[in-house]
């Protein structure tokens, strides 16, 4: 297709257009960009943060509940041995709750052996607590002591390495997250500077190629009209285009090539009269 042949409706809506076009792809990819950072981020502040606010928890609730287990070696009244014993059953359901809803969250294969370490950690925990509780209900804290101090204690800190180890795997991955989304950021800024640049190079071509494609014609035609109105009659130029400034400078080519005919005819007539004059002399 030539393009000069184009009317010149034709180059502005091809014009408009492909900046249009352009605008468009520009918006739609920041828009993608946008939403994959945005899902990046959900994930950071509704998976990876909520599983490590459950695990503190958890580890809040072993702090609360070993805290009490202290109180009642401490305390003699009954009433008071009861409202320890009802903080750490309070503490348990707390761990309980929030132990569940790291099963049900956690699916990663690494997510579950730390989970399952810890699971089984927590259990040998709980197996001398209970038998030291036990033993402090039935009145025998001097027998309650030595679990406390050989089997309970060590056990806890086992127990709280593991809380230590879930925290740090899941502290890693949102860091890790974090740091792709950050990454995803720069990359769509970098991204949307260049089609921003590249659009306006696009629309600058664009912008030159109807301007030269329309003013360069429309002054052929201004300096064919000066040429003809000051009597050239025998220059040549080419007018085969269908655009407006391609007809305009064919109706030009037209009007040229009948003003010569004309002239052609008056000089022609002219030097028939003269001819005769001179043969009547």
């Amino acid at each position: 297709m030539n393009m000069s042949n184009l009317k010149l409706s034709t180059r502005l809506i091809l014009g408009f257009g492909t900046m249009g076009a352009l605008i468009a792809l520009l918006g739609g990819i920041a828009l993608y960009k946008l939403s994959v950072v945005g899902d990046e981020f959900d994930l950071v502040m509704k998976d990876r943060y909520p599983k490590i606010v459950h695990v503190n928890e958890v580890k809040g609730g072993v702090n609360d509940a070993a805290r009490a287990v202290r109180n009642l070696f401490i305390v003699a009244d009954a009433a008071d041995q009861k409202k320890e014993h009802d903080e750490i059953a309070a503490a348990d359901k707390v761990i309980g709750n929030n132990l569940a809803l790291l099963h049900k969250e956690i699916t990663s294969q690494r997510g579950k052996t730390v989970l399952a370490e810890l699971t089984a950690a927590r259990a040998a925990y709980l197996a001398p607590r209970d038998k030291m509780l036990e033993l402090l209900r039935t009145g025998k804290p001097d027998e309650a002591k030595p679990i406390l101090l050989n089997e309970l204690r060590p056990a806890q800190l086992t127990y709280m390495k593991r809380l230590d180890d879930l925290i740090t795997y899941q502290s890693d991955l949102m860091v890790a997250d974090g740091k792709t989304a950050e990454a995803d950021v720069a990359n769509t800024r970098t991204l949307v500077i260049a089609l921003v640049l590249g659009a306006l190079v696009a629309g600058c071509v664009i912008a030159f190629w109807i301007i030269r494609s329309t003013t360069k014609p429309l002054n052929d035609a201004t300096q064919i009209a000066r040429a003809v109105a000051a009597g050239d009659l025998a220059m040549e130029f080419q007018a085969d285009g269908k655009s407006e400034t391609g007809l305009l400078l064919g109706a030009l080519h037209e009007m040229k090539t009948r003003l010569a005919s004309i002239v052609g005819g008056v000089r022609a007539n002219a030097e028939s009269v003269a001819t005769a004059s001179a043969h009547i002399a």
